[in-house]
């Protein structure tokens, strides 16, 4: 069973590929997209990729290849890691430059201001696609993690940054069947295209609303092209079998132009450590 994961190998992602799946075979893709087409080409393949960083925010890559008609694949579980991160270089060697992900850099900002006020940052695909340029480039650093140092070659200049202040990052689990998950704890992500007319986000929120069914994600995305309609990623609290949740979905459903359920799943709570 291969798991794809987003970045290179001591990534974040890859950290939660091989906790999560320990006995799968993990693969390493460049970008979002390329794991969603990774994952389509082989029935047992699944993918884990980034949803929401605590400091970053909404992973935007990710929603995209979610909202597109195309996406055909299903949200199995989601999971959670406690990212610290590690600033990672070439000791004795100045630095110009620091890469990172762009919501490592955004976490990171204020330390690195205090500490390299002089220092551009530069954001790049992954963190650990971060690690790979500094040690191929010279006067460059990497904001990634401590794995990273030892399969770049790279030193580690600075651990923890800015550990005082929580950072967690959720990753979702995809594949090609839904688990129709049933029990306690789990999570329902759906997404809905809404006429772009006045008032069409409030009807669809009424219901979930009235029958007490809390939101905990809502994502707009337009779609290229085409002014009269906008996107919409939804996450609930709650899966689609439990009563008030599967209510609100079929009230909500005709107030749409379209509605497309990604699954109900089981949320873990305990964050693996980085």
């Amino acid at each position: 069973m291969p798991v794809a994961y987003l970045g290179k190998k001591g990534s974040f992602a890859s950290l939660v590929a091989r906790q999560r799946y320990p006995d799968a075979e993990t693969v390493s893709q460049p970008t979002i997209g390329d794991l969603v087409t990774y994952v389509k080409e082989g029935a047992d393949r699944m993918g884990v990729v980034p949803i929401e960083n605590s400091s970053g925010g909404i992973i935007f890559d990710t929603v995209d290849a979610f909202v597109d008609d195309s996406f055909n694949l299903f949200i199995l579980e989601e999971t959670r890691i406690r990212v610290r991160y590690a600033l990672l270089g070439k000791s004795g060697q100045p630095i110009q430059t620091i890469l990172s992900h762009y919501a490592a850099l955004r976490h990171c900002a204020a330390w690195i201001r205090s500490t390299y006020p002089a220092v551009r940052t530069q954001p790049v695909a992954s963190t650990s696609e971060a690690a790979a340029m500094a040690a191929a480039g010279s006067q460059l650093a990497a904001i990634s993690t401590r794995e990273s140092a030892n399969e770049y070659g790279l030193d580690v200049l600075h651990f923890p940054i800015m550990d005082s202040v929580p950072n967690i990052t959720q990753f979702f689990t995809i594949g090609h069947a839904p688990v129709n998950y049933s029990g306690s704890g789990g999570n329902t992500s759906l997404v809905a295209t809404l006429d772009n007319s006045p008032g069409s986000l409030f009807r669809f929120l009424k219901p979930f609303h009235d029958l007490g069914v809390n939101l905990n994600r809502i994502q707009s995305r337009t779609i290229p092209g085409d002014s009269s309609a906008c996107k919409f990623f939804v996450g609930l609290e709650g899966v689609e079998s439990e009563t008030n949740v599967g209510r609100a979905i079929e009230l909500a459903r005709p107030l749409t132009v379209a509605l497309q359920l990604l699954g109900s799943y089981p949320r873990l709570m305990d964050p693996y450590e980085s």
